[in-house]
């Protein structure tokens, strides 16, 4: 995660000219409406809707291809904003999907 933030800098950086105070203003909006965005989805994927674990993190992967996908071809740096709100959103369960996993893994293993 924090390589592929550093990454996310540089590329902004080149891209659309963004310093420091830019892409850590965008990194901490994005992170606030990260978090809220996965506790409202988890809940209600997985309580409300009761979708299993594996299905929830299917749509995650795919949403997180569509979200970095439209991150590379945005133009313009609100596409590249809204990409992380419009699409992204559901990218967040890969991220709980992924720490779950490896959770998983280390206990048992």
């Amino acid at each position: 995660m924090i390589a592929n933030g550093n990454l996310n800098y540089l590329y902004t950086r080149l891209k659309f000219g963004w310093d420091e105070a830019d892409f850590a203003q965008y990194n901490a909006a994005s992170t606030a409406v990260h978090t809220l965005a996965m506790l409202a989805a988890v809940s209600c994927f997985t309580l409300r809707l009761g979708l299993r674990d594996t299905t929830v993190g299917a749509m995650a992967a795919a949403s997180g291809a569509a979200a970095s996908i439209v991150k590379a071809t945005a133009p313009q740096w609100w596409i590249y904003c809204l990409s992380k709100l419009a699409i992204g959103e559901l990218c967040f369960m890969s991220y709980c999907y992924n720490l779950y996993l490896y959770l998983y893994l280390y206990i048992v293993l």
